[in-house]
């Protein structure tokens, strides 16, 4: 399971009301539902908790086991988090060139 760095856990705890997160799970059907989730908090280190008032169609698709993101941006503290690599889109067309750095 994959780890929340510990430098977030008070930033998603404090997130509502200026960074709120959001929770997406496919449905039965195929289709994303993304909805706006204020109560997330970070349960430890591999589990996030959040109140589920159980009114809506997301609590009716969560059970063990469901397949969820938890997408949470923070501009503000962007430079706490590791790196990755750079990645860039190439398009190959005959009259195109790839140049170096790309």
């Amino acid at each position: 399971m994959a780890k929340i760095p510990t430098v977030l856990h008070d930033h998603i705890n404090g997130a509502y009301p200026d960074n709120i997160v959001q929770l997406a799970t496919v449905l039965p059907n195929g289709y994303a539902q993304v909805t706006l989730r204020g109560s997330v908090v970070v349960y430890d280190d591999e589990h996030f908790g959040m109140w589920e008032r159980g009114r809506g169609s997301t609590n009716e698709h969560l059970t063990d086991g469901t397949k969820a993101t938890l997408f949470y941006r923070n501009m503000e503290i962007r430079d706490l988090l590791p790196r990755g690599g750079r990645g860039a889109i190439l398009r190959r067309r005959r009259d195109s060139q790839i140049r170096p750095g790309l």
